[in-house]
């Protein structure tokens, strides 16, 4: 008999604590789906992502854990770790907290150290850089942090979470954005916080108007 699979989908504004056998993870409950077997069969505890989340997994040598996300995969023993993969963002990113990971794309693999973070593009290419782990676990602690991010970047979250539609007037921009905010925060409240930095903007009704 095939597995039964489970479906979790979110879109609210909030971040939720969930568990499955073996592994806890937090969700950015922004378009957020998490599909995994009601039951874990066989040697291999796999479920697959489309969105933001942060994972704790309890090592089992007999039964590595895989999160699958667009054309990337990531295996685990045990460690925690963060995926995103949002379907408007140009990479699926794979950020590593504690433990080991390994991270693959269409194009190769690479093995992650804490700390580390592993952006696998379009093409299937895996690309390691060191950052922040503080600013990209931000939403699982309720919080925007932006430091030096790039306009658009921020933009794409601002509108996943706050379910805008984001318009642009005038020339591409190559502005950076900095500012930390908590995410119970209304649009207006933290745009406020961006202003300080040069962001220039207007609303109008549903929409975000960046004037460039």
């Amino acid at each position: 008999m095939p597995p039964r699979f489970q479906h979790t989908a979110y879109a609210a504004r909030r971040t939720v604590q969930s568990s499955i056998v073996g592994r806890h993870e937090g969700l950015d409950e922004c378009g957020v789906v998490l599909t995994y077997p009601t039951t874990f069969a066989g040697e291999l505890r796999s479920v697959e992502l489309t969105g933001e989340a942060f994972f704790e997994v309890e090592k089992d040598a007999k039964k590595p854990f895989r999160v699958k996300a667009a054309q990337t995969t990531v295996d685990v023993l045990g460690t925690s770790f963060n995926v995103m993969a949002y379907q408007d963002e140009k990479s699926v990113d794979a950020t590593l907290v504690h433990g080991a990971v390994i991270v693959r794309g269409n194009s190769g693999e690479k093995r992650l150290q804490p700390g580390e973070q592993a952006s696998v593009v379009g093409t299937g290419t895996v690309q390691v850089s060191e950052v922040d782990v503080e600013e990209v676990l931000a939403w699982k602690n309720g919080l925007f942090i932006f430091e030096d991010a790039d306009l658009r970047s921020v933009m794409r979250q601002l509108a996943r979470w706050y379910d805008v539609e984001i318009e642009y007037q005038g020339a591409p921009s190559d502005m950076k954005l900095n500012g930390a905010v908590y995410r119970n925060y209304s649009l207006s409240q933290v745009l406020t916080v961006l202003k300080a930095t040069g962001l220039q903007f207007r609303i109008e009704g549903r929409k975000l108007i960046i004037i460039t």
